[in-house]
């Protein structure tokens, strides 16, 4: 197991990496479209940067706490090529973290985090690069707002939220990437286009500007 653990750092295969990058590709594509599930609008004037705290501050892929002291883990070789590419994390029955390698390129590119048996967070890395670059909330099983780091630079910039149908309601942006929302776009349930847009042109993490939709 511990041999294991060392190669999913160290092991670099051409071939697999090549594949990867397209399945990467193929998954991010997935992942920047649309998802399910519910999560209360958030008001500029309530909270000065709702991508969780700032985007330079966002919660990334968590090594420190990824500890296996404690935990029971259980690993599998899901494409039996002799080199375990899931890992689960439980204490008591109770699972805590779960880690894979969707592609099979020897690098955990995802983690899954839980609480009572139930997800709370998924973190992925899609270009390979070692760095999360899209992060998933859940409430009751739904995914209830999505961040990522557009163009997968090293800050999250983007914050969607949907209500309870999987219909987008709200984005946030961090759109100069100074760490901090400047851009708030409201939606209709089921509208392409914002009715109302909101953007803080002085820096100060409040909107001085509203733009009505048509």
């Amino acid at each position: 197991m511990e041999s294991n653990r060392q190669l999913l750092g160290s092991v670099s295969c051409g071939t697999h990496r090549r594949w990867g990058a397209l399945t990467a590709v193929v998954v991010a594509v997935a992942f920047l479209m649309g998802c399910s599930g519910q999560e209360e609008l958030v008001k500029p004037d309530e909270s000065v940067s709702a991508l969780g705290g700032s985007s330079k501050n966002m919660p990334r892929k968590r090594y420190d706490s990824l500890e296996s002291k404690g935990f029971d883990v259980s690993s599998f070789d899901l494409n039996a090529d002799g080199v375990d590419d899931q890992f689960h994390y439980s204490s008591g029955g109770t699972i805590a973290r779960i880690e894979r390698d969707l592609n099979f390129d020897h690098v955990i590119d995802c983690y899954e985090y839980y609480r009572d048996n139930e997800m709370l967070e998924e973190e992925y890395d899609l270009d390979l690069d070692s760095t999360v670059d899209v992060v998933r909330f859940y409430k009751a099983g739904k995914v209830s707002r999505k961040q990522y780091a557009v163009g997968f630079r090293a800050d999250m910039t983007i914050a969607r939220r949907y209500d309870d149908s999987g219909l987008l309601i709200q984005v946030q942006r961090d759109s100069d990437g100074n760490g901090t929302v400047d851009t708030w776009e409201t939606y209709e349930p089921g509208a392409k286009k914002p009715s109302r847009i909101e953007v803080d042109t002085t820096g100060d993490g409040r909107p001085n500007q509203t733009i009505e939709g048509s």
